[in-house]
C-alpha cells in the first residue's frame, strides 16, 4: 500500500485569491507561498458555484450541483444547490465522495474542521474520523471547559476575535489532524487528510485584527460601481445592504478608508490561516513525511470584498467570488514552481488526486484529470461553467460560462451580463444589452446548453424551486439602493 501518496488537503472558507502574496495579494503569505514554489499554481481555477455547500458538494463529488443521474448502470446524485440556511440540506448518502474511495482503496482517512454537507456528528461518506463543529458549538464548549470566559452580549460569531490564535477552532482542528497524522504514520496504509479551516469568512474579525496598518493597503479599481446596466438582484440583499451601511454609496476618501480597516481584518484572518497551513508543512517535514505526501490548498469559493460595492457573496459571478487559489504540492514528484495559466475548475479537483492516488476515477464523475497541465501543457478546458441558485433568500438561478476571452452570466428572470475578460477584467462594462453581442450570446447559450445536457440536464422544477418564506427575483424585481 506505500507505494501510494499521502495526502493533506487544506481547504478554507471564502478566500479571495487575491489575499495570498503569490497570487499577487498584499499580505505576506510566506507558507502558502512555500507551497507554491515547490509545486504547481493554477493562476485561473474556478468554482463550480460560489456558495459554500454547492460548491463543497462539487470539490468531494466532481459533480456539479445540479446533477441527478439514474439508469441501469449509475444510480448516483448530487443536487446541493442551495446553502444550508435553516435547511436540512445534506449531501445524499449514495453520493460518491473521494473519501468514500480513498477508504475503499485501503487508506487511513480523516476530517477536521468545517463540513457543511449534513449529517454533521456523524461520520460519514469514507471518512473514519470525523471531527466537526457545528457552527457556534466550539465557542460554546470553551466556555462550559472554563478554557476561554467570553464577555455577556456577545454572539458566537462576534467571540471570533476574543479567542488568541492558540485557541482558535481552526488551530485546533489543524492540531487533531497533525496529531492523527502522527498516530498513522508508520501504518503500512496511506493516509489521506482533510482540514478545512472556517476562515477567512466573515464576520471578519479574530485575533490578528490589528496586525496590518491598513492605510497601506491599495484597493481594488472596482470598488465603485454604479451597477447600471447590471442585474436588479446586485443591487439587492445582504452583501450590498451590508456595504451601504458600511461604507456608504457616494465614492470618498472616508469610505474609502473604513473599507481598507475591514479589508485589514479579513487579511488578519488569511494570517491565521497562513500560519496553520505552516504549522502543517513543518509538521510534514519533521516527520520525514515530505516526499511521500501531497499538500493541496484550496478554498471553497471567495469573496466580495467591496468590490462592485459588495460583500460577501450572492447573486454574483464577479471573479472575487467565483476564483480561488488551488496550489498542489508533492516533492520530487511534481515539478516545482510551475504556474498554470490556463482555465481549470474545480469539477476536476477529485479526478486529479484520484489520478495521483492511482485510484480509477468512477462514471459518476464528470472531471478530469488535471495532471496533463504540468505534465504535458495540455490544455483539458476551453470553457468552464458555473453555477448559482440561490444566496441569502435571493433567488437566481444564473448560468455561467468563462471562456479565455469572455464571460457570460446567463439570469433567468434578471439581466444578464457578458464582459471582454481581456479588455475589461475588472466586470465594470456589461456588454449584454449591445446589439453587436446578440450573436456571441447566442453562441455562448449553446455552449451552456450543451453542457446541461451532457451533465444530465437540469429540470424545471429545479429551475423554479423556492423555499418557504423564499420568492424568485422576478416575483418582484422592485429597485433597491
Amino acid at each position: 500500500m506505500k507505494n501510494r501518496p499521502n495526502v493533506v488537503v487544506i481547504i478554507t472558507d471564502q478566500e479571495n485569491s487575491n489575499t495570498i502574496s503569490c497570487y499577487g495579494g498584499q499580505l505576506k503569505t510566506p507558507n502558502i507561498d512555500k507551497l507554491a514554489r515547490n509545486g504547481v499554481k493554477f493562476n485561473k481555477n474556478y468554482v463550480t458555484s460560489p456558495l459554500c455547500v454547492p460548491s463543497r458538494a462539487s470539490i468531494w463529488t466532481s459533480m456539479y450541483p445540479h446533477q441527478f443521474i439514474m439508469n441501469a448502470n449509475l444510480n448516483r446524485s448530487n443536487q446541493i444547490h442551495v446553502n444550508d440556511d435553516g435547511r436540512e440540506t445534506e449531501l445524499p448518502l449514495d453520493a460518491i465522495t473521494i473519501g468514500d474511495l480513498a477508504n475503499k482503496n485501503g487508506y487511513l482517512t480523516g476530517y477536521f474542521g468545517k463540513w457543511h454537507l449534513g449529517r454533521e456528528n456523524s461520520s460519514q461518506h469514507g471518512f473514519q474520523v470525523f471531527q466537526t463543529e457545528l457552527r457556534g458549538s466550539y465557542e460554546q464548549r470553551m466556555e462550559e471547559e472554563k478554557k476561554i470566559i467570553f464577555p455577556k452580549g456577545y454572539s458566537r460569531l462576534d467571540q471570533q476575535s476574543m479567542e488568541s490564535f492558540e485557541f482558535q477552532e481552526d488551530t485546533r482542528m489543524t492540531d487533531l489532524a497533525i496529531e492523527y497524522i502522527r498516530n498513522v504514520r508508520n501504518s503500512e496504509n496511506p493516509f489521506f487528510v482533510v482540514i478545512s479551516l472556517r476562515f477567512p469568512h466573515d464576520p471578519y474579525t479574530g485575533p490578528f485584527n490589528d496586525l496590518l496598518d491598513h492605510k497601506k493597503l491599495t484597493l481594488s479599481d472596482n470598488i465603485w460601481d454604479s451597477l447600471e446596466r447590471k442585474p436588479i438582484s446586485q443591487r439587492r440583499g445582504i452583501g450590498r445592504d451590508i456595504f451601504v451601511k458600511e461604507i456608504g454609496k457616494i465614492k470618498n476618501s472616508e469610505g474609502e478608508n473604513k473599507l481598507r480597516k475591514i479589508y485589514a481584518r479579513y487579511l488578519g484572518l488569511v494570517h491565521l490561516v497562513d500560519l496553520n497551513v505552516g504549522h502543517v508543512l513543518n509538521e510534514l517535514e519533521n516527520l520525514k513525511l515530505k516526499e511521500d505526501t501531497i499538500v493541496v490548498f484550496t478554498s471553497d469559493h471567495g469573496d466580495m470584498m467591496g468590490s462592485h460595492e459588495l460583500f460577501f457573496k450572492g447573486l454574483t459571478m464577479y471573479e472575487e467570488v467565483t476564483r480561488v487559489p488551488l496550489i498542489l504540492s508533492w516533492d520530487t514528484h511534481i515539478p516545482k514552481g510551475r504556474e498554470v495559466n490556463t482555465l481549470t475548475s474545480m469539477i476536476d479537483f477529485t479526478p486529479t488526486l484520484l489520478d495521483l492516488m492511482k485510484i480509477p476515477k468512477p462514471l459518476s464523475m464528470m472531471g478530469e484529470s488535471m495532471r496533463q497541465l504540468w505534465d504535458y501543457s495540455h490544455n483539458i478546458r476551453n470553457a468552464i461553467f458555473i453555477e448559482l441558485f440561490e444566496s441569502y433568500g435571493e433567488w437566481g438561478p444564473i448560468f455561467s460560462i468563462r471562456t479565455e476571452s469572455y464571460k457570460y452570466n446567463w439570469y433567468i428572470g434578471d439581466n444578464d451580463e457578458l464582459y471582454s475578460m481581456n479588455n475589461d477584467p475588472y466586470e465594470l462594462e456589461n456588454l449584454a444589452d449591445k446589439p453587436e453581442s446578440r450573436d456571441l450570446i447566442i453562441g455562448l447559450r449553446e455552449q451552456i446548453a450543451r453542457w446541461l445536457i451532457q451533465s444530465g440536464d437540469i429540470s424545471v422544477s429545479q429551475m423554479i424551486r423556492t423555499y418557504p418564506g423564499k420568492k424568485p427575483n422576478w416575483v418582484s424585481l422592485g429597485d433597491k439602493n
